[in-house]
């Protein structure tokens, strides 16, 4: 639930400084999985966004090799949909949000595992 609105958040509030006055008080810190003394701050909601999409497609990948391993035909099914689904957020992630990440350093969320 918290992912839409942060995406209403990013559609109706102004993040770009170019376009005017800008959301500044909102500061995300984000923490490498593997590393955990490497952060990364950024005031940015789609950094957040990111940041979700990311928790929640190792979770939908995890979800979906659990169900993979059971025999029945119904989860298998369900394991293909969470593979899936976490492919979209995946994918979404590198297409659409990865350009402002590009620095961070993070192994987590490096271009290639993504």
């Amino acid at each position: 639930m918290y992912v839409k609105y942060a995406m209403l958040m990013s559609k109706h509030l102004n993040w770009n400084k170019e376009f005017g006055i800008t959301v500044d008080d909102l500061k995300i810190v984000w923490y490498d999985s593997f590393n955990p003394q490497l952060k990364f701050m950024k005031n940015d909601i789609h950094f957040d966004i990111f940041c979700c999409f990311y928790n929640l497609g190792i979770m939908y990948f995890y979800k979906s090799v659990l169900l993979g391993f059971d025999e029945l035909n119904s989860s298998k099914k369900d394991s293909m949909k969470c593979a899936k689904t976490a492919y979209y957020l995946f994918n979404r992630m590198r297409t659409y949000y990865y350009a402002g990440f590009v620095n961070t350093g993070f192994s987590d969320t490096d271009f290639s595992h993504l």
